[in-house]
């Protein structure tokens, strides 16, 4: 049993170190206008802590090849992945400088290289910051093409990395040095509330491009319905969070998959027009939408719910949601005839109890949801 233990130890080691990655870095000042490599204005992006990935890996080679890569020039495709690692977050930790040699990013070129470079940890070494990917890096130096997993910071960030509870201050400009990196993905820490959607410049009638922003986990994709069917749209270009919608179905219907090409909220619907303020074209770069949600109605639940238990009771305003069961239930949602969550509850517990509040007279679903799947529901009316 201790062999079998000690394996699977192992293995999760082994599993955890895959997912983190090791690079250089290099540093910059402010993302283009009207737009970032992802297709976020700079003034909606969620925190002045960001990155860019690279747009290629092609170690010695400078060429710029035609965004989005496509074809044979897949080859040559960067971390940023024709824009499907935007929206996610990351964590950076700072690690060893250069000392003693040159460390310039010539194209082809060793990295802290001379007969005296050696990298080398000092006190900034291990501090980390959580930061979001919302820009690319093309340019034809040996950071942007030879180091795979490069990030470029942004200026700002660079005193605010955290060692022992406090920001490290005092690292740019004087010992950064474009240091070694390590770093993974992450899941947006501490998310609340729900996507935003912006119709982006020009958009109009017959042609809408659409932002989507504040993600947990990234986004790899979006779909429309067009009459009876999912239509998966394209990107704007290589931006990974900008998507261009069929104006043939109006209002607008999508749903969103995120990094691990999940659908967001166990499917759940977005229903959403121009907004008046685009008059007849969006003359800002982000115009934001009002929506509506529609989460799929529940017709057939798994049965299998030994060990699960449900409770739903009372009446008139006095009605009380109890569950306990043996995996953790995240969110609690009351849904309508016409599958629309009414009200939501993020509980993130195994067992526990809830009042819903008051409610209008009629029928409804008590949904109890677990990690991107139902656990159980139940009835309620009012």
């Amino acid at each position: 049993m201790k062999k079998i233990f000690l394996f699977f130890l192992l293995l999760s080691q082994l599993t955890y170190a895959q997912e983190k990655y090791s690079g250089v870095s290099t540093h910059f000042e402010a993302l283009g206008t009207p737009y970032g490599g992802c297709g976020v204005p700079p003034d909606l992006v969620e925190t002045e802590y960001f990155v860019a990935l690279n747009v290629y890996h092609s170690p010695g080679v400078g060429t710029s090849w035609p965004r989005p890569l496509t074809g044979a020039d897949t080859l040559f495709k960067g971390e940023f992945n024709n824009g499907r690692n935007c929206g996610r977050w990351v964590r950076v930790s700072i690690m060893e400088d250069c000392i003693g040699g040159t460390n310039d990013g010539a194209l082809g070129q060793q990295f802290c290289r001379g007969a005296n470079a050696k990298w080398t940890h000092d006190k900034y070494s291990y501090a980390y910051l959580n930061m979001i990917v919302t820009d690319a890096c093309g340019d034809n130096n040996g950071w942007c093409r030879d180091s795979k997993y490069h990030l470029d910071l942004h200026t700002s960030s660079l005193n605010k990395f955290e060692k022992d509870g406090r920001a490290v201050n005092d690292m740019n400009p004087g010992h950064f040095n474009n240091r070694k990196i390590e770093w993974e993905y992450i899941k947006s820490p501490g998310y609340t509330g729900d996507i935003d959607i912006y119709f982006m410049q020009n958009s109009q009638q017959y042609w809408a491009s659409i932002l989507i922003n504040h993600l947990e986990n990234g986004i790899h994709g979006v779909e429309q319905k067009v009459g009876q069917q999912w239509v998966k749209l394209k990107t704007n270009s290589d931006m990974g969070q900008a998507f261009i919608v069929d104006p043939s179905e109006q209002p607008y219907r999508i749903r969103v998959y995120d990094a691990e090409d999940k659908l967001i909220n166990n499917g759940r619907e977005y229903i959403f027009s121009l907004p008046a303020s685009c008059g007849g074209k969006c003359p800002v770069p982000a115009s934001k939408a009002t929506y509506q949600v529609y989460d799929p109605v529940i017709t057939s639940l798994n049965e299998e719910i030994k060990d699960k238990f449900f409770y739903v009771g009372g009446v008139n305003d006095n009605h009380v949601i109890m569950w306990d069961l043996n995996e953790t239930v995240n969110s609690v949602h009351l849904v309508d005839l016409l599958g629309r969550t009414v009200k939501e509850f993020k509980v993130n517990s195994v067992k526990g109890s809830l009042d819903p509040g008051s409610l209008s007279g009629g029928y409804y679903r008590v949904v109890f949801y677990g990690n991107n799947s139902i656990l159980g529901c139940k009835t309620l009316i009012k």
